[in-house]
């Protein structure tokens, strides 16, 4: 999930304004507030959403996701969770989830190195529900652009693919993309491991990309995944990891696997 953001998105329609306090509130009253239902509903084959933008018309959030929607207890009671991103503010991160949330388990897994790893480990510091996990990179110029969420509530189990950063910017001065997944229940025990899977192997490419890791900070989100039925995915995960990669693991990764993925699922264009 290598989804990174332009520099060029920012929303420009300021008539009819819906508006943002600085704690990050909405001031659309309730009746205003699209129903996050009916809006997962009518979403519910591809499950793709834009943010919401501050400062623009309120029909054009109308059909749109704001992170602490995302985080809502409507949507699930979180657990834990584990969040992969590039470019993370960490108290403004803990601010979005709901009160009842913010002392839950968080692993953030990030490519910080050297000072940029000390300063956000400091910045975790005074958080004890938050861990960190160092992405490794054994690259020159390598970075961890992967935006993601994996969600584990009290009913299951929910993967977020986005393009915004973990920074107050990117949620409301600029139009982002979010693929929010459906609520996965949990397996039975006893389960096989390839129980849950989806038609598009969405899980067992999630379980490889986590793998790739190599951290054992991330062992028991494998398992969190392993213990879900996902095969109500209807997309394939298209993933990026650093590396020389040939022969079967060629069409796994990257645009290798892209070209894989659009040759198998669609036909070429005659002439």
């Amino acid at each position: 999930p290598r989804l990174d953001p332009s520099n060029d998105k920012t929303a420009l329609d300021t008539s009819t304004e819906t508006t943002w306090d600085t704690t990050g509130e909405s001031s659309e009253t309730p009746d205003e507030q699209p129903d996050k239902w009916d809006l997962l509903e009518k979403c519910k084959t591809f499950r793709f959403f834009l943010t919401r933008v501050s400062g623009i018309s309120t029909k054009y959030n109308s059909e749109a996701l704001h992170i602490k929607d995302i985080l809502s207890p409507l949507f699930g009671t979180i657990k834990a969770s584990a969040q992969f991103n590039y470019c993370i503010d960490i108290p403004w991160m803990l601010k979005q989830y709901p009160e009842e949330f913010r002392k839950t388990p968080v692993l953030i897994i990030h490519g910080e190195q050297r000072a940029a790893r000390a300063a956000l480990h400091q910045e975790a510091h005074p958080y004890q529900n938050v861990r960190l996990c160092q992405a490794k990179l054994e690259i020159a110029y390598g970075t961890h652009h992967t935006k993601m969420m994996l969600l584990l509530y009290e009913e299951g189990l929910r993967v977020v693919i986005l393009t915004a950063n973990l920074i107050h910017d990117d949620w409301y001065q600029k139009t982002q993309g979010i693929w929010l997944s459906p609520l996965y229940p949990r397996l039975p025990d006893g389960s096989s491991e390839s129980s849950g899977e989806s038609p598009t192997n969405f899980k067992r490419d999630l379980i490889d990309y986590l793998l790739a890791y190599r951290s054992t900070g991330l062992g028991e989100w494998v398992s969190h995944v392993q213990e879900h039925d996902l095969s109500d995915t209807r997309v394939h995960l298209i993933a990026s990891i650093p590396g020389r990669h040939v022969g079967s693991l060629k069409d796994k990764w990257g645009h290798f696997k892209l070209r894989k993925v659009l040759s198998d699922h669609t036909s070429p264009r005659p002439g």
